[in-house]
């Protein structure tokens, strides 16, 4: 319930690489509290292609709303390059 461990779940929840983690990250984007953690989380899941590819108009969709909420530009840059199929 608190912020602290809502953000700690948010970093290791992107080791559990599916695509219901990916929406339950999604959902933390509106949580001004973990929504930073959320986005790196999002990028980091993005990075493995045998998820993204076959799941990519669900990625890109998440990785434009990071682009939008994230205050960090690397994981801007990420998230673009994901984008574009870098």
């Amino acid at each position: 319930e608190r912020s602290e461990e809502k953000n700690l779940v948010a970093d290791r929840v992107s080791t559990v690489r599916t695509m219901d983690t990916l929406r339950w990250l999604v959902t933390l984007l509106d949580d001004k509290d973990v929504a930073q953690e959320a986005c790196r989380s999002i990028v980091d899941l993005a990075h493995h292609r045998d998820l993204r590819n076959p799941n990519r108009d669900e990625f890109v969709k998440a990785l434009r709303r990071v682009i939008e909420v994230s205050q960090d530009a690397s994981t801007v840059t990420r998230a673009k390059g994901y984008i574009e199929g870098v």
